[in-house]
This record gives structure tokens, sequence and C-alpha cells, in this order.
């Protein structure tokens, strides 16, 4: 009748294997309720087989009040606030043992073993020289938390202390099976109090009943929507998820407290469960329905629909609503997916979209509905209209209403920008942690019934649009100046011009690769170029040895979210056509801690060694076919006084899902007769680049070009310049390519 299904993987997609699966099973009449996932607030994260239309995917709130609470009190300085984690009895006593990793040992990012900081092993112990008695302070990552609490009791602790990965304090555990010392947590920001103290001895103290500052919140780690690839509302529902005490089922007697998604869709299985049981009748459709439309959004705060779906699910109301909304195709929400906000031809709307929702009445008395339109944050100028606005729907019996969600030309320009002076685009959430946000205009439409009774409930029906305003920054026919030459500088100029709406930036880089459409999807490469900028740039403070490079990479065809695929620029710098170094735009989390986060880090490996040299934020934006991958010039082994140039190419891969696509991007690829790889002179560059000069409408860029014609090379991709837009339309409008053409 129901599964329920605690599993997943990021950037979920609706065409996964195991999204058809729940589809179909829903299909054949099975209530299919599945876990959000656990990766966080960046977009498009939300997993499969959560996203199937017709799942229910359920996010996690913290429904914890309160939690017993816990002082440090510290041989110096003032006591340290903290959690007791597993309620254990306190006071304790005993010396700090501060734990730190071992530089000589490499990390498995999925275990945490070799991190010996994190002390979920017995090699931490003997690596920090522990003697039973004393207190480990441990920090969070990887491994499971109450495994340092399990290693701990293993080695004789007085207690655990965790410094939390966050400036707050971390999730209440409850029991831990088989732990009977205390398990400490505090915030972050007491590492160093830790620290200054090591080696002495402090007492852990009772401290009565903490507010829980998280409560009724969406858990930092819930994963985000919408979902990936048509922007569809999903997570579709939130339950609690937070520090939830149920059975271990290792045991006849002992329970466990452990927090998740998988926590919360347990939950609102045991919804469907009673829905089903008060009307056998109902299909998978139906339950869906009931359990969305009579959601609470005011029992989860701060509410926001990406993360929390149609708010907190009321069993009650869900089992009794004799009415249920629904959309097709096996949803209960209306998808308004990305849509670029410019200009059309003859019209003040920049786009208008309808959809239809259907008000099914299983009562045998007619119920009258007004219908309204309830914003969750800012409308940012969207329009919506419904028609009708006031419907009667007979018993027994289904009415058919359109929405419609329009933006006005005017308002296109106060849309925010897709990545802000092309600088690396992130939010921070309420805890600290950073995630990749997207623009998104939503709410809900709520049918508010004129009449009341038993069963007779207002309506909600959560939408979403994601408006991107576009800049149209593009070249002005016939206006490149003639060559001029100064010694062995040839110089010109060309205009561009802003034609669209919304600003947009004119950065230059020189174009050294190009590819044909492959239809590998949004890994579907089309364009790479390089600037060469003062250190400044990279790491705010200025180096005359050494140059900061951005690389940007251009593909045909949009993402949700890039962080779900990877993109390689190869790196040969004795040019041998073989890679000394790898510059890849991969997912933070994947890399460091063995799990997506959807942020996107610019990372540098020495392919000799394997060794990690260097790494920044990369600039890249939801929806996009844009990346920018800074690094510097010495992470490549280049000086000003030393080697100077290298060749490099492209390559991308899925890294997501169950796609094995990729695409290689080289200077031949259009047919030019060669098969090498770009050169690029980090200090004594044959092209200009690194003109940077944002547009308003109408608003025209002079820019400037030079070609050193000594050490100018065509045959080595030095074919011009990239004019990047990453407000642009997307693919190829965001990197308009610019021939050197004849030379003087």
């Amino acid at each position: 009748d129901v599964i329920n299904m605690s599993l997943g993987s990021s950037f979920g997609d609706a065409g996964s294997l195991d999204s058809v699966a729940a589809d179909n099973a829903a299909l054949a009449g099975v209530v299919v309720v599945i876990s959000s996932g656990n990766s966080g607030a960046s977009a498009y994260l939300t997993g499969s087989p959560g996203v199937a239309t017709r799942a229910i995917s359920v996010a996690a709130m913290d429904a914890q009040p309160d939690f017993p609470g816990a002082k440090v009190d510290m041989a110096t300085g003032a006591d340290v606030k903290a959690i007791d984690a597993n309620g254990a009895d306190l006071p304790v006593s005993g010396k700090l043992n501060v734990f730190h990793d071992d530089p000589g040992t490499s990390v498995d990012s999925s275990t945490g073993k070799g991190d010996e900081s994190l002390g979920c092993f017995p090699q931490d112990y003997a690596y920090n020289g522990f003697h039973a008695g004393q207190i480990a302070v441990v920090v969070r990552g990887i491994c499971a938390r109450v495994d340092r609490a399990i290693q701990g009791d293993k080695q004789d602790a007085a207690a655990v202390i965790m410094v939390n990965n966050a400036d707050t304090l971390p999730p209440y555990e409850n029991v831990i099976a088989g732990v009977d010392i205390p398990f400490i947590g505090v915030a972050s920001s007491n590492k160093g109090r830790f620290t200054t103290d090591d080696g002495k001895t402090v007492s852990i103290k009772n401290a009565g009943t903490i507010t829980n500052p998280g409560y009724r919140a969406n858990a930092d780690f819930s994963s985000a929507g919408p979902r990936r690839a048509d922007s569809a509302v999903k997570p579709d529902i939130s339950a609690p998820g937070v520090s939830v005490f149920s059975a271990d089922g290792a045991s006849t007697g002992q329970g466990k407290s452990l927090s998740g998604t998988s926590m919360a869709s347990p939950a609102m299985a045991g919804v469907a469960a009673l829905i089903l049981q008060a009307h056998p009748r109902w299909d998978p459709r139906d339950v869906k329905a009931a359990i969305i439309g009579t959601a609470a959004t005011g029992k989860v705060s701060p509410y926001d629909l990406r993360i929390a779906g149609s708010g907190l699910g009321q069993p009650r109301k869900a089992v009794d609503t004799v009415a249920y909304v629904y959309t097709d195709p096996g949803s209960s929400s209306l998808t308004f997916g990305v849509q670029q906000a410019d200009n059309v031809a003859g019209s003040s709307t920049s786009f208008t979209e309808t959809r239809k929702m259907a008000i099914k009445n299983t009562s045998s008395r007619s119920i009258r509905y007004d219908l309204s339109n309830s914003f969750n944050g800012s409308s940012r100028g969207i329009k919506v209209r419904i028609s009708p606005s006031s419907i009667t729907v007979p018993a027994k019996s289904k009415k058919t209403i359109s929405v419609k969600v329009s933006l006005p030309e005017s308002a296109v320009a106060g849309l925010p920008a897709a990545a802000p002076d092309h600088a690396p685009n992130l939010a921070v959430d309420d805890v600290g942690n950073y995630y990749t946000p997207v623009t998104t205009v939503r709410g809900a439409i709520v049918a508010k019934p004129r009449g009341s009774g038993t069963g007779i409930y207002p309506l909600r029906v959560p939408w979403l649009v994601v408006p991107r305003g576009t800049s149209n920054v593009r070249q002005v026919n016939n206006t490149r100046s003639a060559w001029t030459t100064n010694g062995s500088n040839a110089t010109s100029t060309i205009h561009f011009r802003n034609f669209g709406l919304h600003q947009g930036i004119a950065d230059v880089y020189a174009w050294g690769l190009t590819d044909g459409r492959d239809n590998v999807g949004e890994i579907d490469l089309r364009a790479a170029g390089v600037q060469s900028l003062d250190t400044s740039v990279c790491t705010g403070s200025r180096d005359s040895s050494d140059r900061c490079l951005v690389f940007a990479v251009n593909t045909w065809q949009p993402w949700s979210n890039a962080a779900a695929d990877e993109f390689d620029v190869l790196i040969d710098v004795n040019k041998d056509g073989t890679p000394d170094y790898l510059l890849f735009g991969v997912d933070d989390g994947l890399v460091f801690a063995g799990d997506f986060n959807g942020l996107v880090d610019a990372l540098v490996v020495d392919l000799g060694t394997g060794a990690l040299v260097g790494g920044f934020d990369a600039t890249v934006a939801a929806n996009g076919t844009t990346l920018l991958l800074p690094a510097l010039a010495s992470d490549f082994g280049l000086s000003k006084s030393g080697r100077t140039s290298f060749d490099y190419w492209v390559e991308s891969y899925v890294v997501a899902g169950e796609s094995l696509q990729v695409d290689e991007m080289h200077t031949g690829d259009t047919g030019a007769g060669t098969s090498a790889n770009a050169r690029f002179d980090a200090f004594k560059p044959s092209l200009s680049s690194g003109y940077f000069k944002p547009l308003n409408k109408d608003k025209v860029a002079n820019i400037p070009l030079t070609v050193n014609t000594s050490s100018y090379r065509p045959d080595r991709g030095q074919k011009g310049w990239l004019v990047v837009t990453m407000d642009d339309s997307t693919g190829a409008d965001q990197a308009d390519m610019v021939v050197v053409g004849k030379l003087p």
C-alpha cells in the first residue's frame, strides 16, 4: 500500500531509473514516499528517486524545542556553553586532549580514516597520545557524529567534546547505544578556547535546559530544490527529521536517535497509511494531494518553499479533508520552470506562462472556494492571475482553474544578476553554511472555502518560477576599427552594446578553444579562453612575480547546477602532449567530504605527485552555460623568471546520476586542419584580455584589441577573443567570438 524509501542520490533526475520505477509504482496504485536527501541548501540538490513526479519527497525540519544543556568550566577564561548531546549524567572532569590531524596520513573521504582530529578510530587516539580518564576534544566531519562517542567510550575517556563545523551547537543525539560517557557538543567559534587550555583540567557541568534555536526550522542538511532540469517544486513536504528517537532494530529493548531526511520520510509514509485507512479507494495521486494541500507553512520557520515544500505535514487534516487539488501529470504543485526574461517584440511583458489545477470534491455537498495567491518571499514584479477567482465545486465532482504568471519588462532590470560582478555566486544560511543560490519567485494558490464543516479546509497549491533577467551584450555590426601597428603590437577596437533589459558585463578573454555540438547535454563544450590578470584578482594582494589566470568555459546547453558535472582544464607546461596539471571545476563536498553540497571549487592538482596545490571558489550561476575557473600561474609551476607559457585543452564529465557522457575540446575541432591544443603565455600573452565593463541597457563598450604579432600563433589556438557575459541568454550568447582576422 505504501513504500517508504529512505535513500537517494543528489541532483535528482526525474528520468533516472529509480525515479521512473517510483512513478511506475504510483501508477500501479502504491503510494511512494521518499527522503529528499541530506546535501544541504544549494539549488537543485534534492535527490533521486524523490524527484519522481508522482512520489512524495520529504524534507527534514527540527521539531526538538529544547535539549539538555551543559557548560564546560574552562581552566582559563569564561565557561563554554555546550549541549549534553546524549543526556548523560554530569558533572565529569578530566584533562583536555585536543586532537590534531597527522599530515602524513591520507584521508578516506567516505569514512574519515586518516584524519586523526576526528576521533572516530583507534589510531586517532593513539596518534594524539590519549590516556584513559582524559577528555577528548575532536572536530565534526565525514564520519558519523556518534562514532566519536562510541570510540571515546571504548578508549575509557571521561567524556568526548565535539567542536561543531558551524558556529552553532550540534544536534541532540539522545541515547547512544553502548555509550555511558557524556558526548558534549560546542560551537566552532570555541575551538581556540580548547587549544589554549589543551592539557589542563576542566569540569563539565549540567546547565539545565537550552532552548533549541533551530526549533521549527528546516534542518541545515535537508536537500533543497527545485528539481533539476525543469525546476519543479521538490521537495514536496516537510516532517520532523532532527534527533528523532525510534526503535533500534538491532535489539529488542533499545532505541536510537538519528537525524536526516531518512527520519522524516517514514513519518509521512505513516500519514499516507492513515489516509488510506480512512479512504481505501483513494489512489496515490489523491493521497499526495491531501498531504500537500493541507500542510502548514506557519509551523516551519523560517519558511522557504524551495527547501520545505508545501510546509509541515498535518496528519489530522490530511486524513479528514474531503477535497484536494492536483495538477498534471500526477503532481500537486505548479511548475513554471526557468524563464529567460528579456524584451519581446510587440509586448511589454517579458514572459507569460499558464498552468492548470483541478479541485476535486469527494463530499456529498458542493463547496464554494475563493482563490488567491500568497507569495513566499519577494514577488520581484511577477504578476499572478487566477481564473476563475471564485468557483463552486459540486458534490462528487471536480473543477479546473487556470493560473497565469507573467513578468513585465519594467521589472527585468531589477532581477538579481546571475553572478554579480562575475564573482563567485555564494549565499550563507542561518547557521553559517555556504550554498549555491538560485533566484526563485514562489508561492501558493490558496483555495479558501466560504463555508465550514468537517473536512472542509483551505487548500494550498505550491508554485515556483525561476526568472533569469537577461542582458544581450553583442557586437555592433561593422564597428571594428582598422588595425594600427606599434612595433610588434597590432591594435584595434570593437564596439559591443547591451541590447537587452538587464545589466550585462563585457568580460574579455583570449579565445583558445572551440567545439561543435556533440549532443551530450549540459556538458556539451562550445568554447574556452583565458585571462591573465594581476594576482590581487585571485588573492586580494599584488605579487609582481605571479599572475592570476581565469579560464572561461562555455557550453551549448544549460545546466541546473554545474556541481553535478566536472569541467577539467588540462595544463601541459612542457608541451609534450601529456598534461602536467589539472585545473578542475568540481563539487566542493564531493572532494572534501565525500558527498555533494552543490558548491563548485576550482582546484589544481599536480598530476605528477597527485597533490592538491591550489584552489579557489569558481564563478558559476544556476541555469547557466559559463563557468570561470581561477588559478595562480605559480600553481602550474610557472614564473616570470622561468617557464611562462603552457598548452591547454578542456574535458567535461557528468558526475551525478547515471549518465556516462563525456566531451573534449581542442583547437582543431571546427575543421581547422589541426588537433593541436591551445597555447597561452601567462606573463607575455599574444592576445589581450582582462577588459571588464558592466553595461546597462543600450550602453556601449569600446573594447580594445591587441595582438603581439611576434609571438602570435594561430595554429596554437590563438583564435581571437571571447566576450563573456554571464547574464546573457544561455548558450552561445554568453561567449561571443571575435576572430583576429587578417593582420597588417
